[in-house]
């Protein structure tokens, strides 16, 4: 066990660890920060530990670069520190009596899709779906129906 926690914990963290000795150091965080950041701990499938990991992946992203006409809505730079959104694409939407932001799940999906190629070195048509579906799943977490979104 990394910090004594439920094995389950410890396997998040350490995967967290992974990723990071791979991130920019600016984006480095100690354990301790790691620890922090994880509000809600759940080994079950739970809404509240996934909106937390779409918290945890934008505090990972260094820049969301909105300049551009981007192909296909959003993408990447080669170094995964820069996220480009097409400059056309609207910052938010109505779904029922709320708001919803589209760039976290536009960054949960480019971000995933990323470290899948580059870490997992998967070919991109199974890291474009892994990406899709969890891109998916934050919307729904977030109360929004896929449709709508």
């Amino acid at each position: 066990m990394l910090l004594g926690l439920s094995s389950g914990t410890d396997a998040v963290l350490g995967a967290y660890m992974v990723l990071l000795r791979h991130a920019a150091p600016a984006h480095r965080l100690s354990a301790m920060k790691l620890e922090a950041e994880l509000r809600y701990k759940s080994e079950d499938i739970d809404n509240r530990v996934l909106l937390d990991a779409l918290k945890a992946i934008r505090r990972r992203v260094g820049v969301v670069n909105r300049s551009y006409d981007i192909p296909y809505i959003a993408g990447y730079s080669v170094d995964g520190n820069t996220v480009f959104i097409d400059r056309h694409l609207p910052r938010s939407f109505r779904s029922l009596l709320k708001t919803v932001l589209v760039e976290p799940f536009l960054l949960t999906h480019e971000i995933v899709e990323k470290a899948l190629l580059d870490e997992l070195r998967l070919h991109y048509p199974h890291a474009h779906q892994i990406a899709v579906r969890a891109e998916r799943d934050a919307v729904k977490a977030a109360g929004v129906s896929w449709w709508a979104y």
